[in-house]
């Protein structure tokens, strides 16, 4: 009987909470020192969650997302430097990680990647989380709580796992289309009906959260 490493076990998970736990040093994990297998990750579209060490900040994580993973998470390290044991307040924490696939997703007519609409819904819904705080000040992406990273980052699995259903086709009106192919807005005459009246108070733009919003959530 062959015994799978903990590394081993990974390469069919696309989501690494599990080892990360409550964060990894973010120079270790691009040095290939932790179980999460650098070519795992290569050049691919990821949700990631990061912190700074420094002490005003252990409060604060910086969400976002990237196409080319590995070229993403290097720039944390340029901007907070590696970590240091002489020097604590140094470096920068992966928080958590999650593997997006490379698909476009059809909605009414307009066309976005699945790594859009899944990080534009966790955003929206970690704003709406009472003791979460968008840090305006910093962009749309970066939080804070008082109760801490832990906090945080349990409803940003949360909302993660619910979106873990994603590529079912929650209409008549989505059709998922693989990275490769041509993408054609396929709509049923319901769906032109309804984007008739909508357009008639609402651009494209507010379409996507109008669905968002509705019946139909992500």
């Amino acid at each position: 009987m062959v015994v799978k490493t903990r590394r081993q076990k990974l390469e069919s998970n696309n989501d690494f909470s599990q080892i990360i736990g409550d964060g990894l040093p973010l120079s270790a994990v691009l040095r290939d020192e932790t179980d999460i297998p650098l070519s795992k990750i290569q050049d691919k579209y990821i949700i990631y969650v990061v912190g700074n060490n420094t002490i005003h900040d252990r409060k604060v994580v910086k969400v976002g997302r990237a196409q080319n993973a590995i070229q993403r998470l290097k720039s944390y390290i340029h901007a907070w430097g590696t970590n240091n044991l002489q020097f604590p307040s140094s470096g920068v924490k992966l928080l958590y990680l999650r593997i997006i696939k490379k698909e476009f997703v059809d909605i009414y007519g307009d066309v976005n990647s699945r790594l859009n609409i899944v990080e534009s819904n966790l955003l929206r819904k970690l704003r709406e989380i009472d003791g979460i705080s968008l840090i305006t000040s910093r962009g749309r992406e970066t939080f804070y709580s008082k109760r801490g990273r832990k906090f945080m980052l349990e409803a940003v699995r949360d909302i993660m796992n619910q979106q873990s259903t994603f590529s079912k086709q929650h209409s008549t009106g989505i059709k998922l289309k693989p990275f490769t192919r041509r993408m054609m807005p396929q709509r049923t005459s319901q769906c032109d009906s309804a984007l008739r009246a909508m357009h008639k108070y609402c651009d494209m733009s507010q379409d996507l959260q109008l669905f968002q919003r509705g019946k139909y959530e992500l």
